[in-house]
């Protein structure tokens, strides 16, 4: 009798804790459906905890000319996600002391215009203070000048070069050509192209072999072509030639690398503690960059605060991200600390908007924390 009580309430407890495990998992089909239906999103969804997956989605179709869906190991553009990437190499530059990131860029682009160089250090392009104009704001560049095949340098010269918009280091404004031109330095002191520091120093490194510089000319295995929705009408996105936004987009990878990456990124792997720290302080905060929350930018990424009321003594950032959006792709990456949780959304969607994208990630961390509290019996 007793024997037969005790294997009862064992059964009850598994059962309990099957349910509660799947509960969130059931909660956050719910949201993900939910946004997938309004933004017309075709692509991966991928939430883990402690490295250890808890949600992972494919939807819609990677190329529709022949009906290929999307799955587990397709390739995106990420676009300004690879910001971070950049950020991190000039840091490992850093600590084997062949850059000084509060000197000048003119002492790494020789062939920069000066009168403006010398007053913009390599600290400012990292944290999007330098009062360089933003050559993706230009007006037709991405349906003209974007398309044409540039030398690097070239594009540097023509592209990124316009007169200082403010004082350097006095605000931030979100600013592509800070990261071009970080690219430009790291070809300078390698003296090889961006792709093949960023393959050897970071990728190779680490094992992301699903990840690396893009191409709209390349056949790159598994990778989705990209597309925008047009009155309801799948169409083809605009074509861009990516190494003109080397440094600042160029990158493709797939939610699994994504989350090996910034779980590497974060327990490290990649950096000195010195040069993470350096790469997490908030630069810039209070920006109205993912409005309503309280948010900041470092080398590469950024960070909020994602708690609605902010008591003055609440200090401290509880979740680093970052979103990229570029022709036929948008995509946003989110680490919150507690727990190591981690948001990838990789989308083959042109236009969904960071911020929608940032509620998703917040209401589904919320779940989880919710039901972890049920588990746990808080």
């Amino acid at each position: 009798m007793v024997s037969s009580i005790k294997q009862l309430t064992i059964t009850i407890l598994i059962f309990f804790t099957l349910t509660v495990q799947a509960q969130p998992v059931e909660k956050l089909n719910y949201l993900f459906e939910n946004f997938q239906s309004k933004n017309n999103f075709s692509g991966n969804v991928y939430v883990s905890v402690n490295g250890k997956a808890l949600y992972n989605k494919s939807t819609g179709i990677a190329n529709h000319e022949f009906s290929i869906s999307v799955d587990e190991d397709t390739r995106f553009d990420i676009a300004s996600i690879s910001k971070q990437f950049t950020a991190a190499l000039i840091l490992k530059y850093w600590e084997d002391g062949l850059i000084d990131l509060d000197a000048p860029i003119s002492e790494y682009l020789p062939y920069y215009r000066s009168d403006i160089g010398k007053f913009v250090t390599v600290s400012q392009l990292l944290t999007h203070q330098s009062g360089i104009p933003n050559y993706t704001s230009l007006p037709g560049v991405w349906i003209d000048s974007l398309r044409n095949h540039y030398s690097f340098k070239y594009l540097i010269q023509h592209f990124c070069s316009g007169n200082l918009e403010f004082e350097p280091g006095s605000k931030f404004s979100y600013n592509n050509s800070g990261y071009v031109l970080l690219a430009g330095i790291i070809e300078e002191i390698s003296g090889r192209s961006f792709e093949n520091e960023i393959q050897e120093k970071i990728l190779n490194k680490l094992g992301l072999e699903n990840t690396g510089i893009s191409s709209r000319e390349q056949i790159i295995s598994n990778k989705a072509y990209g597309y925008d929705v047009l009155f309801d009408e799948w169409q083809n996105a605009n074509y861009t030639y990516m190494p003109n936004l080397n440094g600042a987009g160029s990158m493709y990878s797939t939610v699994k690398d994504l989350t090996k990456w910034t779980l590497a990124l974060h327990n490290g792997k990649v950096l000195s503690k010195k040069a993470y720290e350096l790469m997490f302080q908030p630069y810039a905060v209070d920006n109205d960059w993912i409005p309503p929350y309280k948010n900041a930018y470092g080398y590469g990424i950024g960070m909020l605060n994602t708690r609605k009321i902010i008591p003055e003594e609440l200090d401290g950032w509880n979740m680093y991200f970052h979103s990229g959006h570029i022709s036929g792709f948008s995509s946003f990456l989110a680490y919150y600390p507690e727990d190591q949780k981690i948001v990838v959304l990789l989308s083959n969607t042109d236009g969904i908007r960071t911020v929608n994208m940032n509620d998703l990630t917040i209401s589904m961390i919320e779940a989880i924390e919710e039901f972890s509290e049920v588990s746990s019996g808080k």
